[in-house]
């Protein structure tokens, strides 16, 4: 018997990190943390947040990472399954993360604009929730440290959430402040 498969593209999709919980008007609710990959499917949520995220800070300078294997983009979504095909509409947060080899550098972390700039609280823990996911996940994969930047509105979110969190010094090498030992 001669079986022969004429499907040899592979696609990678985005894998499952960890599961939280946020609030949706003060009601606790499950989310999903994953980790994109280098798939269309995964490219496509990206443009997705760049042309419908307009008014997030980070949203417009989220590219194509995946030239460079250490940059990573993490997602915060109230999708519980199907990773190979991510509903943008149901993400609500991302990181940009470099690895190296011990060390990861989180280079942004943008919440969906509707938490921030409705003022009405509806949605609360987002970015929290995945900050401990990426952390839980960095213990896991065995990343030593975790540099940070943080401008001075965004700098006791991080010390709230990471009380360890310690002040670094910036040099002409990093222009992170803040640097979090994962134990």
């Amino acid at each position: 018997m001669n079986i022969n498969n004429q499907n040899t593209d592979i696609n990678f999709t985005a894998r499952h990190i960890a599961t939280k919980k946020i609030f949706i008007a003060n009601a606790p609710k499950n989310v999903t943390i994953i980790e994109l990959t280098n798939s269309k499917a995964d490219k496509n949520v990206i443009k997705y947040i760049k042309k419908n995220w307009k008014k997030a800070q980070f949203s417009q300078i989220l590219d194509e990472k995946y030239k460079n294997n250490n940059n990573k983009i993490y997602l915060i979504t109230k999708q519980k399954s199907h990773f190979n095909n991510i509903n943008p509409k149901k993400v609500l947060g991302f990181a940009d993360v470099e690895l190296k080899r011990q060390n990861a550098n989180l280079r942004f972390l943008q919440v969906i604009p509707k938490a921030i700039n409705t003022g009405l609280g509806k949605v609360k823990k987002v970015g929290q929730s995945l900050i401990e996911g990426i952390v839980s996940h960095f213990k896991k994969i065995g990343v030593k440290t975790m540099d940070l930047f943080a401008e001075r509105r965004v700098k006791p979110f991080y010390k709230k959430v990471l009380p360890e969190i310690k002040d670094k010094e910036s040099t002409m090498d990093s222009y992170t402040n803040l640097i979090l030992d994962i134990k």
